[in-house]
């Protein structure tokens, strides 16, 4: 006998139909039973759905059906009070109209269907899927523009999609809007405007999340990221400096979201100069400074932190001693332009004209426009009047000394030497890597030798003094000069134990610590091939950070390891052989198959010596190692006592 169950098959198998029919025919017979209503819910669900994009009359008609249906509510049966709920849809009026535009706008026809959404909303305005269809459309049609079509006509359709009061907030299509309306932000006008308007609290959580391509090789930057990026961009033209508060609060929230754009603290301290916060602007912008130091416009920015004149006229000034480049023009007649204000307010009248000549010749030979503030300056009376000095880069020169003081001011020398050098090859220029002194080891960093030339031609282990900073997570050396001392004098000598030798390779092992240790080569260091096992001696050594392993760059014999040394340790014991084995055992100290074959060791001897503690990759544990047997008590010969 057929029951509830056979109307689900009948269902899942596209009869829909007859499952009906069975499941009107079960309710007939016991309209109580749970299973019967549940069956013939889902049976009049899959029969309005089948309807109602050919034949609404009878969806309405099936949905009647459904309404009068009492669908057991006691939280299992939601899914399928919802779909019911959206089912009534059909009844509502403007539904007619939107399916007849979406079959439009899946046919392809972008205008008409454009049309017949537009025409939806004007007599729904209140319906969220009318307005939200004529969403996508717009979308559609904005995404379909190039990306440097008119700014009246990315406009159009934004202020279109602005007017649309009930399309969900956040939504997939708003981040949408979002998006494109970033990608134009050079050419929409307002863009801060419309973010406003956008209000970013609307951000889902994909929205700050990383973008991967199809195959999963490439990332792309998430939208919020592109956002920040795009408010730095429409800053340079906002006038509205009420913005700038929020905008600097915005890119701060997720600096630390994004550690690996290093840009976005620049951005960051535009927004702070911007909102007048130039205390904490120059702490931002300082580190990118100081790793910039050649480009002119990191010295116009942070000159814009200074109150005080004479520190802004030396930064600018250091800026246009900076080499420029061809495309730094539209910048470059600033920097002029604003050194001559500060001139003429320092009195410096001839040296003031001399820069706002030199910004209107670069203008004019790009063949821009003269802006009117160069204008309204050839016509004040102190212009005309004054004769403008023939140059000014001596001037600049001199008053540039002041900035490099105030990049240096806060930071302190460290000793440090020069720890490695890598030979120019194939195209790349030499580098010299200097280091200071961090924990036993030292912290490379690698200079060009063209910059600091103070370092061509020092040997390895040269004493020199270094200023660091950090930027984009890495260390960068500010200044550099050298110094009296000793070769590799800021490296501690460090008390180790030579245990292990590699004749073959002609190096020993120096064990420096229970989880240390430096290699010795006796290539470099020959009187270190005299050494023996357990051979005590002090090292200076320097870390490969990239291989993870040190090299001893100093090293003398001493008579005794340093007090308190707990990696290397007598030891009295009995040696346990097992059947089979080469190697053995002295309480928890391996002995090693060489050792045991040269002393001919048996199993069950006494044997006094000495013991090393070494870290072994392999277990993840630091392990005992015999390294020298003193004296033995052979079993054979107690025996034969």
């Amino acid at each position: 006998m057929p029951d509830s169950r056979d109307v689900n098959a009948l269902r899942k198998q596209g009869k829909i139909g007859e499952a009906l029919v069975l499941a009107r025919e079960l309710m007939h017979e016991d309209g109580n039973n749970r299973w019967n209503i549940i069956e013939y819910g889902w049976a009049l669900h899959a029969a309005i759905k089948d309807a109602k994009d050919h034949d609404l009359e009878r969806a309405k008609q099936i949905l009647d059906e459904l309404n009068r249906l009492s669908i057991p509510d006691d939280g299992s049966n939601d899914i399928l009070i919802s779909c019911r709920e959206r089912h009534n849809l059909i009844a509502d009026p403007v539904y007619p109209l939107l399916q007849k535009a979406k079959a439009v706008s899946k046919a392809g026809k972008v205008s008409e269907a454009l049309q017949l959404y537009r025409e939806t909303v004007n007599h729904f305005p209140e319906s969220g899927d009318a307005c939200e269809g004529l969403a996508w459309e717009l979308w559609k049609q904005l995404k379909a523009l190039p990306l440097d079509a008119a700014s009246e006509q990315n406009l159009s359709i934004l202020r279109e999609y602005g007017g649309l009061h009930h399309v969900e907030k956040p939504s997939d299509i708003h981040s949408r809007f979002l998006d494109e309306a970033t990608k134009r932000v050079d050419k929409i006008q307002g863009y801060i405007q419309f973010i406003k308007w956008w209000d970013l609290e609307n951000l889902r959580k994909e929205d700050y999340q990383k973008q991967h391509s199809a195959d999963g090789e490439n990332i792309y930057p998430s939208l919020t990221e592109k956002v920040i990026r795009a408010l730095n961009q429409a800053e340079k033209k906002h006038d509205d400096t009420s913005d700038f508060k929020w905008i600097s609060e915005f890119i701060r929230k997720n600096l630390e979201r994004y550690p690996e754009q290093e840009w976005f603290q620049y951005y960051y301290g535009v927004a702070l100069v911007n909102t007048g916060d130039l205390e904490e602007a120059r702490k931002i912008l300082f580190p990118i400074v100081r790793a910039k130091q050649s480009e002119f416009w990191v010295w116009h920015l942070i000159g814009k932190t200074f109150t005080d004149i004479d520190k802004q006229i030396s930064c600018l000034c250091k800026a246009l001693i900076c080499r420029m480049k061809e495309d730094d023009a539209p910048m470059r007649w600033e920097v002029h332009y604003d050194l001559a204000l500060l001139l003429k307010s320092n009195g410096n009248l001839p040296e003031a004209k001399k820069e706002i000549n030199t910004a209107i010749s670069l203008r004019e030979k790009k063949k821009w426009s003269i802006p009117s503030q160069l204008e309204r300056i050839q016509k004040e009376d102190w212009f005309r009047e004054t004769g403008a000095s023939d140059k000014n880069e001596e001037l600049h020169k001199s008053l540039a000394i002041a900035a490099d003081n105030l990049l240096l001011q806060d930071l302190p020398w460290l000793d440090a030497i020069v720890s490695g050098r890598l030979e120019a090859k194939e195209g790349k220029k030499e580098l010299v890597f200097v280091g200071n002194l961090s924990g036993q080891s030292i912290e490379e960093t690698a200079v060009n030798p063209s910059k600091y030339p103070e370092v061509s031609g020092l040997s390895l282990g040269s004493p020199i003094r270094i200023k660091t900073d950090q930027f984009g997570g890495k260390t960068i050396v500010v200044a550099l000069e050298r110094r009296e001392g000793e070769e590799w004098d800021i490296l501690p000598l460090i008390g180790g134990v030579i245990s292990h030798i590699n004749v073959g390779k002609s190096v020993s092992k120096v064990t420096t610590s229970k989880s240390n240790f430096c290699l010795l080569s006796h290539d470099k260091f020959p009187e270190a091939e005299q050494l023996s096992l357990g051979s005590f001696v002090d090292v200076k050594m320097r870390t490969d950070t990239k291989r993870n392993i040190s090299h001893a760059i100093f090293f003398q014999v001493i008579d005794e390891l340093p007090e308190g040394c707990d990696y290397y340790i007598d030891y009295d014991g009995f040696i346990g052989i097992g059947d089979g084995n080469a190697f053995g055992f002295v309480d928890d100290a391996y002995v090693s198959p060489a050792l045991i074959k040269s002393l001919h060791l048996e199993d069950g001897d006494h044997i006094i010596g000495k013991a090393i503690c070494e870290w072994n990759d392999k277990k993840m544990k630091s392990t005992w190692t015999v390294t020298s047997v003193d004296h033995i008590d052979h079993v054979q010969e107690d025996l034969r006592d």
